[in-house]
């Protein structure tokens, strides 16, 4: 495999990363149930699902790309997610959840999509491109971790592919909250409270250490720190009893080392953050 091709996949999913997600509904619920502008059930019946969140398989590939000499160079699929409001008077809700998940998600897509085809197009003027690496994929997926009146949480994952050989997967997290469809950014520390957010990206070291030892884990390897990088890769359990943090491979470690994963109770959080829980 051609490793500067593996680079820029790995650099190109990191980024579009940075630059920001089964079904998942009430199961006594097999459709919308449009009743009308009344008021909204969320906050009374907060252990209920007030969305019907679905995704399956695209139909056909979002985009493709070919050689000039008309061999397939690259391929954008994207699984197809709906949000649906059981009532109408959280349509606001959902459509605000559908913006940030649909319509951002297809321009920051396409825009990684032909960053990644420009990539290809110019190690093809390379001697050494190898051409058995084709085609390339850029397939995402959708997963709902939680679904009910206190949060909800889709994550984004985008694998890479070469000649159906996965390179690099990188999961982005989307939170929200049910009520007025509001994307939450971060649930670690006290916005505009410094001390809150130094002893938020400590915790979240010596958790990160705890687990994978110095030898993995080094400020060396973050821009800023730990808990600025977690803003968009952390999700709501399904159990709603925590959340659950995932750093891709390479995003703050080697590579090597694969996907990081750790897991926050409750009440380890911010007093603001137990709105989010039962």
């Amino acid at each position: 495999m051609n490793k500067r091709i593996t680079t820029i996949l790995i650099a190109l999913s990191i980024c579009a990363t940075a630059a920001l997600t089964t079904a998942c509904s009430d199961n006594t619920v097999t459709a919308p149930e449009r009743t009308g502008l009344t008021e909204t059930k969320i906050t009374s019946e907060p252990e209920k699902a007030h969305f019907l969140i679905k995704d399956r398989p695209a139909d056909n590939p979002s985009r493709t790309t070919y050689t000039k000499d008309g061999e397939m160079l690259n391929v954008l699929e994207i699984e197809e997610l709906s949000i649906t409001q059981h009532e109408r008077v959280d349509k606001p809700a959902a459509d605000k959840m559908r913006d940030v998940l649909l319509t951002q998600a297809e321009k920051r897509l396409n825009n990684l999509y032909d960053s990644s085809s420009n990539a290809l197009f110019t190690e093809m003027s390379s001697e050494s491109f190898d051409k058995s690496t084709l085609p390339h994929k850029i397939a995402v997926d959708y997963t709902c971790i939680r679904n009910d009146g206190r949060a909800i949480s889709i994550t984004e994952t985008i694998n890479s592919y070469a000649a159906d050989v996965l390179q690099h997967s990188t999961m982005t997290a989307f939170n929200f909250v049910p009520l007025t469809g509001e994307h939450i950014n971060q649930i670690f520390y006290v916005s505009g409270d410094s001390n809150s957010y130094n002893d938020a990206d400590n915790t979240m070291y010596e958790k990160l250490v705890k687990k994978y030892g110095e030898d993995v884990i080094n400020y060396n390897n973050v821009s800023a720190s730990f808990v600025d990088v977690a803003t968009d890769c952390w999700y709501f359990t399904q159990d709603g009893d925590g959340i659950k943090v995932t750093f891709s491979a390479g995003r703050i470690a080697s590579k090597d080392a694969g996907d990081l994963e750790i897991e926050y109770s409750k009440e380890e959080l911010p007093e603001f953050a137990q709105k989010y829980f039962n």
